[in-house]
């Protein structure tokens, strides 16, 4: 919920003494060591779409559209019958493949969880020094990220497809961004 908000009976309800519950890094998502090679520009792997994540649509359609090269768009699920093989722990995902593509990207992309939060994704995705690329921030975070300097953000369409050609042509930037968000966190 935005801060400050309770979703009740479908209506957003501003309550002073509520605080959001965020997300945080656990140690699972940290794979850089494991697969330090960038091979992929772009990793966009949201799970189920449903009516609680309207925008994940939207966002992914306008990645295909794009037609990136090098990159991996869509739903990623893992082999349930190699799960005892798997090197990772990949907690309740169960699914290593999610981490090795998130690992091996350099750009990474988010978007709102469920009622228009930010997700586990968004740590995910600084654990594995990729440069995050999100909606907006949602959430009260103490030690905030800075946009621009930690990661950068897109309201619609034509500014996801903006973020996203600005960092395909300028390495620096995207591994400065993706550096400093991994130091930081």
């Amino acid at each position: 919920c935005p801060p400050k908000s309770l979703i009740c009976a479908g209506r957003v309800q501003h309550l002073d003494n509520v605080r959001p519950f965020q997300f945080g890094a656990e140690k699972r998502y940290f794979n850089t060591l494991a697969y330090p090679e960038k091979r992929y520009n772009v990793c966009c792997m949201f799970g189920p779409h449903d009516d609680t994540k309207p925008d994940r649509r939207w966002i992914e359609q306008t990645l295909l559209d794009m037609k990136l090269e090098k990159s991996f768009i869509g739903q990623l699920y893992g082999d349930p019958n190699n799960i005892k093989n798997n090197v990772i722990d990949t907690g309740d995902r169960n699914h290593l493949n999610y981490y090795q593509k998130l690992a091996h990207s350099r750009i990474g992309i988010d978007a709102y969880g469920a009622y228009g939060c930010q997700s586990g994704r968004f740590y995910e995705t600084l654990a594995n020094k990729c440069c995050l690329v999100t909606q907006p921030i949602a959430i009260h975070m103490p030690n905030e990220f800075v946009e621009e300097e930690d990661y950068l953000s897109f309201k619609d369409e034509e500014e996801l497809k903006q973020t996203i050609n600005k960092l395909l042509h300028n390495k620096q930037l995207t591994d400065r961004i993706a550096n400093n968000s991994y130091n930081k966190m």
